[in-house]
């Protein structure tokens, strides 16, 4: 974070609506530039912002581009068990798998053992080395 204020992916509000958020799951901010707010990581979906989009309102005028990363976006589309979904990897190095609470059939246990022995033989070296093999 050196010489920057805030980190993390930065999204748009959605088409029609004015302004951006910091998906809530992976931001840093230089405490010092937020130590007074009382940031609000909720969605503001009338606003169009996802979220941490009640942060906008405090971090508009006080966060200048400049002095922001916007952390780097890569869509991961996986086929695991016949089940198609598409993930985001942050900065080549944070897999977020998107919508695990609510999405169908990427919600169920089945899948979310596929997803974890994909991730553990894809980033991870292998799940022989894994201490715990059960979800």
């Amino acid at each position: 974070m050196a010489g920057t204020d805030a980190y993390g992916p930065k999204y748009p509000a959605k088409r029609g609506h004015d302004g951006w958020y910091f998906w809530a799951g992976l931001c840093c901010f230089r405490f010092s530039v937020v130590e007074d707010l009382e940031l609000d990581f909720t969605p503001r979906f009338d606003t169009g912002l996802d979220t941490g989009g009640g942060n906008w309102p405090m971090l508009r005028d006080r966060l200048d581009d400049s002095n922001i990363v916007n952390a780097e976006k890569t869509t991961i589309s996986l086929k695991l068990g016949g089940i198609e979904a598409d993930h985001r990897m942050l900065d080549k190095s944070f897999f977020h798998v998107g919508g695990a609470s609510y999405r169908g059939l990427i919600s169920t246990r089945h899948y979310r053992r596929l997803m974890c022995d994909h991730v553990w033989e894809t980033y991870l070296g292998g799940v022989a080395e894994r201490l715990v093999n059960d979800l």
